[in-house]
């Protein structure tokens, strides 16, 4: 609303680091960091490992161009 206050930059970055050489055909693997800013004075830093499944084999879903 135009009458309360602006509220505080808040800006979000994240990057995604995956493993050189991936042990199953289907997924990858790798680790992550997100860093947010202007939340509270310090950064908050998130970090951990992810995993990406291949959840289809279907190349073109019906009805996409």
């Amino acid at each position: 609303h135009q009458n309360l206050p602006k509220g505080p930059d808040v800006n979000r970055t994240m990057s995604f680091t995956f493993a050189a050489e991936q042990g199953v055909a289907d997924r990858l693997t790798g680790t992550f960091t997100e860093t947010i800013r202007g939340l509270i004075k310090s950064d908050i830093t998130l970090s951990g490992s992810l995993e990406l499944r291949r959840i289809s084999s279907v190349a073109t879903l019906e009805g996409a161009p």
